[in-house]
């Protein structure tokens, strides 16, 4: 019997007492080796992507006729013990040449054989890069399949562009390029951006992270087939990260002493500073992932930048309403206790490894401690994303019927 055989048969006698026919059992091995098939093409697809990932991020090389890349390096972790629910791999680089913070992970864990839990499998690949040149535009990129164990199997995709230096041109580019992805309707693309543009908008500061956000919030069957919904998803990838690099080339060609300029440095610290504020104070998805384990505490706040300003932390925390305001003292305290340079004074800080396994333990305690914080935290309405995926379907459907 399957994994998932077992499973049912124990939830089953664990609820009702009562042992699953054998049609029942044959019903739930088909369906699991159906779903473990479709796991491992996902996963052999975004590992495919990980490497297309780091192979163009190597390629970038500065614009000051060194022609100096970045190498990464390749860091391992596993969910559960000894690996018993899965775990992934991340390419990463931390203070390079081009890039200041970056990270590549894949990861993919798989719960069949945890009883009551709601989902059987989940597969990701998580992008974030923060370039040290000021003049080149940071960018988050995410595509993730989830097999929830009782309902339909679906994606979820992200991708923003985020300048400290903003140049409309970058945004023309990166939305152009987005619209072109395979199977992105022009009715998808718009729901995408207005989507992105709620998720990663900050009430306090009045303004968005960055200057393009597409969030595709939930795609299954009854938006796109299993084949058009993976396109989609390989597409919005490989398209992404082409843009991105484009971009990021032609800015360090471009401005190849950008790291030298103090204005275009403060300004770069100052937009970092903001990036960390949102991930730790709006970002659901980083707090879902410090709250559900500790395994990857330093690959789940690996899209924090490198450096970011307390003082302007502790100024726009007192904008948050409570307990916030206590949620990013704590965070300015961690941040100050983990840089030696620091001297407890606060200011420019590092955010360090160390930083980060000690801002999950400040997340994870505060969340657990004021339950009710998450709901103060980044508009993530996923009945109205529902809504709008069925007046599209119902909408084609009605075109299609009056032959347009």
């Amino acid at each position: 019997m399957s994994s998932f055989g077992l499973l049912a048969y124990g939830i089953s006698s664990a609820f009702t007492e009562e042992v699953c026919s054998d049609e029942e059992v044959e019903v739930a091995e088909e369906r699991s080796e159906r779903a473990e098939g479709e796991d491992k093409r996902v996963l052999r697809m975004v590992s495919a992507l990980q490497k297309q990932f780091v192979d163009k991020l190597q390629s970038l090389k500065l614009g000051d006729g060194s022609h100096r890349n970045d190498t990464f390096e390749v860091v391992s972790w596993k969910r559960g013990e000894d690996g018993e629910f899965g775990g992934g791999t991340r390419y990463q680089v931390s203070m390079g040449n081009v890039f200041n913070q970056a990270s590549v992970n894949v990861s993919h864990v798989d719960y069949r054989t945890r009883p009551r839990y709601p989902i059987d499998s989940a597969t990701a690949l998580s992008v974030i890069l923060h370039p040290g040149n000021p003049r080149v535009p940071s960018m988050h990129f995410h595509i993730s399949y989830m097999q929830p164990r009782e309902k339909k199997p679906y994606w979820r995709m992200i991708v923003d562009l985020n300048p400290a230096l903003a140049d409309p041109s970058d945004r023309d580019t990166f939305d152009n390029a987005i619209r072109e992805v395979q199977n992105m309707s022009p009715r998808l693309y718009e729901r995408a951006r207005e989507f992105g543009r709620r998720y990663f908008y900050i009430p306090a500061l009045e303004r968005c992270r960055g200057i393009s956000h597409y969030f595709i919030g939930k795609v299954d069957e009854n938006v796109l087939n299993q084949e058009q919904t993976v396109e989609l998803a390989e597409s919005f990838a490989k398209i992404a990260i082409r843009t991105y690099v484009s971009i990021a080339q032609s800015a360090l060609t471009r401005f190849p002493d950008a790291s030298d300029s103090p204005v275009d440095l403060h300004a770069q610290v100052a937009y970092h500073t903001l990036y960390l504020f949102q991930v730790l104070t709006l970002d659901r998805g980083t707090t879902h992932g410090v709250l559900a384990h500790s395994d990857n505490d330093v690959g789940t706040l690996g899209s924090l930048p490198n450096f970011v300003d307390c003082d302007l932390l502790l100024q726009w925390g007192q904008m948050l309403p409570p307990p916030q305001t206590e949620l990013v003292r704590k965070i300015v305290d961690a941040v100050v206790e983990c840089d030696p340079a620091a001297d407890g004074s606060g200011g420019i800080c590092e955010v360090t490894d160390v930083s980060r396994a000690r801002l999950a333990n400040v997340l994870r305690s505060h969340y657990r401690t004021h339950r009710g914080a998450t709901k103060l935290q980044a508009e993530l309405d996923l009945n109205l994303w529902q809504r709008w995926m069925r007046e599209d379907r119902d909408a084609m459907v009605s075109s299609s019927s009056r032959g347009v």
